[in-house]
């Protein structure tokens, strides 16, 4: 008996575990770049992760391709800023509402929408810093 009952207890485990750290999840692609597989552009994204009612964490990712062979690779990049600034009814943002974050960590009012918010992150990609701006929409759901 014990010898089927640890497998199915480590089976629950993995699986309760998946589905914790399996949260909300966003990725969302920046202008520009191109088909990384035809020009050998880097295409960036950042992909926002809900970590639970008000911790989002936010990287930023760029796949590299290799024209010849087609084969792709990403690039993780730490966020080194962020910020998220709560948007008005006519799609403004109020400046008075941001909230900076720590690096990639957000913390929002708890259970708040993150679609509520326009993000801007800011990491370091090839000796120079980057940064972009976002909204993101049920589109975004990975």
């Amino acid at each position: 008996m014990k010898k089927f009952l640890f497998p199915v207890v480590l089976l629950l485990s993995i699986a309760s575990l998946k589905t914790y750290a399996g949260g909300t999840e966003y990725k969302i692609r920046f202008a520009g770049g191109g088909n990384a597989y035809w020009t050998g552009a880097g295409n960036k994204y950042a992909v926002v992760k809900k970590m639970n009612d008000s911790n989002w964490y936010i990287k930023q990712t760029t796949l590299v391709s290799n024209m010849i062979t087609g084969f792709g690779k990403w690039w993780d990049h730490d966020v080194i800023a962020s910020r998220a600034c709560l948007l008005e009814k006519d799609g403004w943002e109020d400046s008075k509402s941001c909230i900076k974050g720590e690096g990639g960590l957000l913390v929002l009012p708890k259970n708040s929408d993150i679609k509520d918010y326009s993000i801007e992150i800011k990491w370091n990609e090839n000796g120079a810093e980057q940064y972009v701006k976002f909204k993101l929409t049920d589109e975004n759901l990975k």
